[in-house]
This record gives C-alpha cells, structure tokens and sequence, in this order.
C-alpha cells in the first residue's frame, strides 16, 4: 500500500461473471450531482435503478454492478492500531458532500490495483469515517501497562456505621465511625513502535483506552496528539506520524 497514492472508490471493473463485451461505462455515473435526490433520503434502497444495456451474466455465476464511481480527493490513508492485536490498513474519509453517504461496501484501489474491501456506515455531512479494509504487517505495535504507586491520598471521606458516606465526622445524626482516604489511579502505558517498511507513514492511528468515567490523559504532549476527528467515550484516538 502507498499511503501516498490511495484511492477509494466503489467496485469499478470488479464485476465478476458478466460477458467480456461489458461496456462498464453504461452501468457506472460518474456525477455525483446526479445522486443528490437519491442521497437526500438517507437510503438508495427507496429507489429503483434501470440500466440503459442488458447484462449477461454466465451460469452459476455473480455480478456486482457498479452503481456510482467518483475519486475522494479527502480520503486518506492511514494505519490504525486498535489497543490489541495487529495494526490495520485503513481510509480516514470526510464527507464533504452535501448528502449523507449511505451504507455499504466500498473497495479500495492503489494505483488502479484492488487493495480490499471495507464497510462503510451511514456518514452524514462533514462526519468522518475510519474504514479498515486489510492487515498492516509493516506497522508493529505492543503495548505495556504499569500502575504508579505511592501516590498522595487526593481526599478523604467518612462513612457511617453502615458503610455510607456522611457529610462531616461531627454529625450526631449520622456520626462517623470511620475515614477514608482516596488516592487516584494513575496508569503509565508504554507503546513500542516499529516501522517496517522502508518509507514513512505519515498517519499511524492508535486508540488508547480510557479507564472510565472522571479519568483524563496527564501527559500534555499526548493530549496535543489528541485527533479531533473521532469522539468515543472508551478511548482516545491519537494520531502520529512514523519515520
């Protein structure tokens, strides 16, 4: 995969099974703006598509009609590293069209060579999307984590004698018989990056989990790495660049 020359696309010339005297051409639009009406309602699967020439498909065979073709100047390729297991290949796609993209397979091409498939979810406009389509075998990444111990008591509460938390430790109504202090939980997490390959990769895509609600990143070069692009309540989404 050259990550300087992805391309994606939706399944032009992977037609398998159709007569070899298939003109693509008269099956695949090449203008979005003639998809506007159709993207509008959120799902092409309202509308009914009628091909200009018949299609011959051979016995016991298939075939995958092209519906639309059109390059996605801000698609991006990338590498992303999901908190275990291998790296992947990838596409970061933003929709810049004024519709919503509706769901389905989309294939990737690389110099007009088929790479993969991937899906893609229903993306509304300026929405970004992260399809995976492929094992990244030239990124490497393993991941190691520590707890810090010995760390300064942030607060101290006081509970009754059935356990729950009491305001002060002089309430006669509801007196303290015990004080607890509570320490954070501070977690140092090592990733070890190995570049494979003998080129850059200029967008390496990696999702640090976080450890729940109220917990937070410390270190402020990490959260400069912060991409913006992705929100989840599980993890953060950090992106690096790889010489």
């Amino acid at each position: 995969l050259d990550f300087d020359k992805a391309e994606v696309g939706s399944f032009q010339g992977q037609a398998a099974g159709l007569a070899s005297n298939m003109d693509i051409g008269d099956y695949v639009i090449g203008e979005d703006e003639d998809f506007d009406h159709v993207f509008e309602a959120d799902t092409a699967s309202l509308f009914t598509f009628k091909m200009p020439s018949p299609v011959s498909i051979e016995p016991k065979s298939s075939a995958l009609l092209p519906l639309f073709d059109m390059r996605l100047p801000n698609a991006t390729a990338c590498a992303l590293f999901s908190g275990s297991g291998d790296c992947k290949a990838g596409i970061c796609l933003h929709n810049t069209a004024p519709h919503s993209m509706d769901m389905g397979t989309v294939a990737v091409r690389v110099d007009g060579s088929f790479m993969g498939e991937a899906v893609l979810m229903p993306l509304k406009p300026r929405e970004f999307a992260l399809l995976t389509y492929a094992k990244e075998s030239r990124v490497c990444v393993s991941i190691s984590d520590v707890d810090v111990t010995n760390l300064q008591p942030h607060k101290t509460i006081y509970l009754d004698a059935d356990g729950k938390e009491v305001p002060a430790p002089g309430d006669k109504a509801r007196p303290a018989v015990k004080a607890m202090q509570l320490h954070y939980r501070v977690v140092e997490t090592t990733y070890e990056i190995q570049n494979r390959s003998d080129r850059p990769i200029p967008q390496l895509l990696l999702d640090h989990r976080n450890l729940g609600k109220g917990s937070g990143l410390l270190d402020e070069e990490v959260k400069a790495l912060v991409d913006d692009r992705f929100k989840s309540a599980v993890n953060y989404r950090l992106k690096l660049a790889l010489a």
